[in-house]
């Protein structure tokens, strides 16, 4: 499971990403309100007496089929598309995903390490994956563990979590121990993703990514000094996805 630089570095930019979008609250986009887009688009369609004369070409029975198959094929795409958004609405409003950082002493000043927990109010049986990277200030330099915490893209990483249940993990570094850190060390940068898909769907590609609650002492993680703050489900795709590419 140990990572190489360059795929420590594409996880590095994708929570990067996922933790600046939480710093940062840009307002949204506004609209020119001096643009009319029905004016616009009634004066395309009058502009272009060629769209309906185009339309009017006869087409050959084959065409016609072509395009009711794709017609069809468009609509159950949106169909499923519309089910599976429907059944990620109703998983999150049930499902709730906390990743807690916790710190102890330790021989060079304190070990920390990330604890996931899963409480699942519905019925179904939930089983997915888990992955994140968390970095340090100025990390212990040693030969027996790494200098951060990265986790995803294994097999040993797979979570699951009962009907009407709760499920606890906890995550240490590539060694299987916690990280240990200096006493002055803060976490700079810290991402996670929860992945969960009921288990009885033979398609494993109908997943939901699931937005997560994160905790941590006050003043150890640098960006989030009171330690409390929420992670949504964007910015968890998007270190999931990247933290997938890293396996390929």
């Amino acid at each position: 499971m140990r990572a190489s630089t360059r795929s420590i570095s594409k996880l590095r930019k994708a929570a990067l990403v996922a933790v600046t979008s939480l710093i940062l609250v840009l307002p949204a986009g506004c609209a020119d309100e001096t643009s009319t887009p029905s004016s616009a688009s009634t004066e395309r369609s009058a502009s272009s007496p060629s769209a309906s004369s185009t339309s009017s070409v006869p087409t050959t029975a084959g065409e016609a089929s072509t395009g009711t198959t794709s017609s069809r094929r468009a609509k159950t795409k949106r169909t499923n598309q519309g089910r599976h958004d429907l059944f990620c609405t109703r998983m999150r409003s049930k499902v709730h995903v906390t990743s807690e950082l916790r710190r102890e002493p330790g021989p060079t000043g304190q070990r920390v390490w990330v604890e996931l927990r899963l409480v699942n109010q519905s019925g179904v049986d939930l089983g997915g994956s888990s992955g994140g990277l968390l970095m340090v200030t100025h990390p212990v330099r040693s030969p027996h563990q790494p200098p951060h915490i990265d986790w995803g893209g294994s097999s040993a990483d797979t979570i699951g979590v009962g009907p009407r249940s709760t499920s606890d993990r906890r995550i240490y570094h590539v060694t299987g121990a916690k990280l240990d850190v200096h006493d002055n060390s803060r976490v700079e940068l810290v991402g996670v993703y929860t992945w969960l898909a009921d288990i009885r769907d033979r398609d494993s590609t109908r997943g939901c990514s699931f937005p997560a609650h994160m905790w941590a002492p006050t003043g150890l993680v640098i960006h989030h000094p009171c330690g409390r703050w929420f992670l949504p489900v964007k910015q968890g795709e998007q270190i999931r996805l990247d933290g997938h590419k890293r396996t390929l």
